[in-house]
């Protein structure tokens, strides 16, 4: 036999329970996906912005 549910619990904590879940739920899949995005996007742009070493530096006046 498998194990049951308890019940009994009043709605609203069972409700705020089920909230804080969703939130962390939402908050581990969006680190996820900026963990799995960030790399990504990274890599498909060949130059970022101030990376490139410019050929000959300006001289100061």
């Amino acid at each position: 036999g498998g194990g049951g549910g308890g019940g009994g619990q009043p709605g609203g904590l069972s409700f705020s329970v089920k909230v804080g879940v969703a939130i962390a739920a939402v908050i581990v899949v969006s680190v996820i996906l900026l963990i799995i995005l960030i790399p990504l996007l990274g890599d498909n742009q060949p130059h970022h912005i101030g990376d490139t070493p410019s050929p000959s530096p300006s001289p100061l006046p």
